[in-house]
């Protein structure tokens, strides 16, 4: 087994018989060559062999994975925006997209009833800032209860997340909801 200090120098040793803790020249410790590539990236353990970087990659979804279903854009097409109200635009420089009111990572669906109509465009994305936890939708949503209670509903219903937690996701980062996680949870 090779032992290797961080400047380079390298010791030959076995467990039974491993060679001095620090390199004698630097005085860095040595370490064992196989951890020292862990912390290597992926393209130079591999060579730069592209098929090892991605044999070794994430075990996430990637590209469309999480995409919104045709039922869901087919339902938030000629919607405007939740969020700011403003409406897609011929020319394409605003978008209306359908935002997960609980993100398919987390065990959301391709549901209709599980988006929110969001824009997205190059000066001002709500859907971006909606993902990010941003965006606050609870003054919004409270003015149009009525329209959008099977969607809020949906998450706590069909997918068994908490009041708390849907709370959360729609709120943003509001510091004010820690009152209200404990009101609850009292």
């Amino acid at each position: 087994m090779r032992y290797v200090c961080d400047q380079g120098c390298m010791e030959e040793g076995t467990k039974k018989n491993p060679p001095p803790r620090t390199c004698p020249t630097h005085g860095s410790p040595f370490v064992y060559e196989k951890q020292l590539r862990r912390s290597t990236p992926l393209k130079a353990v591999s060579g730069g062999n592209q098929e090892a970087v991605r044999r070794r990659g994430s075990t996430l979804k990637r590209g469309k994975g999480f995409e919104a279903s045709p039922q869901q854009r087919e339902k938030v097409k000629r919607m405007p925006c939740l969020a700011c109200g403003r409406e897609a635009t011929e020319d394409g420089r605003v978008t209306i997209d359908p935002a997960h009111v609980w993100p398919q990572g987390k065990g959301g669906c391709k549901d209709p009833d599980c988006v929110f109509p969001l824009c997205r465009a190059a000066d001002y994305s709500c859907h971006t800032l909606f993902d990010e936890g941003k965006l606050d939708l609870l003054p919004r949503l409270a003015e149009q209860a009525e329209s959008w209670a099977t969607e809020i509903a949906h998450p706590i219903l069909c997918h068994g997340v908490t009041l708390i937690e849907l709370v959360r996701r729609l709120a943003g980062n509001r510091q004010e909801l820690t009152w209200v996680e404990r009101e609850v949870a009292a």
